[in-house]
């Protein structure tokens, strides 16, 4: 992280760049900003890391109402997933690399997406729902 950002920080991970190969739903903007702004007041830093470039229009959206925002979106998958992992709140994607990002951070309250496939393939997010004890009021 670049020096002077507050140790105690929610990291947002947005992950776009294989979509198209493995995933049948994409995580909205839209839902991570809201969800993001939630935290907004309670920790004084948001750093969102993603695998491709981030809209300006989303920049400004997840920055309102905290002191710092950090874009990472253009860093390795190695310093994406220790930032993830030193995060104090996290909020995943919906990858397996979130996931583990977060299994790995004893620290943090980890956030994960309810809904990870579409329709046709629920079953196979039933095991990661499993292991999730509340849920975020939207």
């Amino acid at each position: 992280l670049p020096p002077g950002t507050d140790p105690v920080y929610l990291c947002v991970h947005v992950r776009r760049g294989d979509y198209v190969n493995v995933s049948s739903r994409l995580v909205s903007d839209s839902e991570f900003a809201g969800l993001s702004a939630k935290f907004a007041g309670l920790v004084k830093s948001i750093v969102i890391v993603s695998d491709s470039p981030l809209e300006p229009a989303f920049r400004q959206q997840v920055s309102a109402g905290f002191e710092q925002a950090v874009f990472l979106d253009d860093i390795d998958a190695f310093g994406t997933h220790r930032v993830m992992r030193n995060a104090r709140i996290l909020v995943c994607s919906n990858s397996q690399f979130s996931l583990i990002g977060a299994m790995m951070n004893q620290q943090a309250l980890a956030i994960m997406p309810k809904q990870w496939f579409d329709e046709s393939h629920r079953a196979l997010e039933e095991p990661i729902n499993e292991v999730c004890d509340f849920q975020i009021l939207a």
